[in-house]
């Protein structure tokens, strides 16, 4: 019995398969010319959506973005090699490069400053200084 089962399991996907080989295939296949073909696709399914705009990006004012400023470190704490410092303005800046000399503690005044490409760093009162970001 599981012999002839098998069979016909298999006449049933032979005959399947056959059916799907026969279906003739669309009719902008057998156009030559790129043009038309897709002339052809286009009227058949339709033209694709014009792609929508990206929203402008929010215009950053410049008052909460400064230039520079100081402030104390009120808590500071290391994070696998990196340092997260918090600020006596409630600001948290995360360390973003793990090769910097800078040493810094809780109750030093650091200055934050405008670095390149939107980054920022942040040197101790010695004036070395690590790339670091805002968290919060």
């Amino acid at each position: 019995m599981p012999s002839s089962f098998s069979a016909a399991a298999v006449l049933l996907t032979l005959s399947c398969l056959t059916s799907v080989r026969a279906a003739s295939p669309h009719p902008c296949t057998g156009i030559a010319d790129d043009r038309e073909r897709l002339a052809c696709y286009d009227r058949t399914f339709g033209t694709p959506a014009e792609p929508k705009a990206l929203p402008d990006p929010p215009q950053l004012r410049a008052e909460l973005l400064p230039e520079k400023f100081t402030a104390k470190v009120s808590k500071f704490e290391w994070r696998n090699g990196v340092f997260v410092a918090t600020l006596d303005n409630g600001q948290v800046w995360l360390q973003t490069e793990r090769d910097s000399r800078v040493q810094i503690d809780a109750g030093q005044t650091v200055t934050v400053r405008r670095a390149s490409l939107g980054s920022f760093f942040m040197s101790n009162e010695q004036g070395i200084a690590a790339r670091v970001r805002r968290l919060r």
